[in-house]
């Protein structure tokens, strides 16, 4: 498909993956790039809150440590095991709610952070946001095509 469009292969340096909470073990960005043999990470909106996790750690004690020269906070458990980031991106203005990020293969947690840094021009990564609004078109144009199939339009 992507030659029909005059579309050149392009392997990426690394691939967010883009998940509805911060999956600890072996989540989609880790399942991801052991499968392409390329680097992930985990992105997501919400904390999985799980036994491990202290109940002090809400988003409010989160948000709390977060700020321009602390942009970043690692979410660790009470077994000591580090499970991710909660981080606003340096570039985003006028965040309030952080992401959170994971390791996924082949990076380590502070590579992971400063990529979303780097990467984000507002809470979310550019590359998430572009296959979001890529799918979102997709799905309207399949839509469309389907209601014109059943003379709906």
């Amino acid at each position: 498909m992507a030659r029909e469009y005059g579309i050149q292969k392009v392997v990426p340096h690394v691939f967010p993956c883009r998940h509805r909470r911060l999956i600890i073990g072996l989540g989609l960005a880790s399942h991801l790039g052991v499968l392409l043999g390329i680097p992930t990470i985990g992105v997501a909106k919400n904390l999985l809150y799980m036994s491990d996790i202290p109940s002090t750690t809400t988003y409010d004690s989160i948000r709390a440590h977060l700020t321009l020269q602390t942009p970043a906070y690692k979410v660790v458990g009470e077994s000591g095991t580090v499970y991710g980031a909660a981080v606003i991106p340096r570039r985003a203005r006028d965040v309030e709610r952080p992401i959170y990020v994971s390791v996924g293969h082949l990076v380590d947690l502070d590579t992971a952070v400063e990529l979303v840094h780097e990467t984000s021009r507002f809470r979310i990564p550019e590359a998430i946001r572009a296959a979001d609004g890529g799918s979102r078109e997709v799905l309207r144009v399949l839509e469309e095509s389907q209601k014109r199939g059943m003379g709906i339009v």
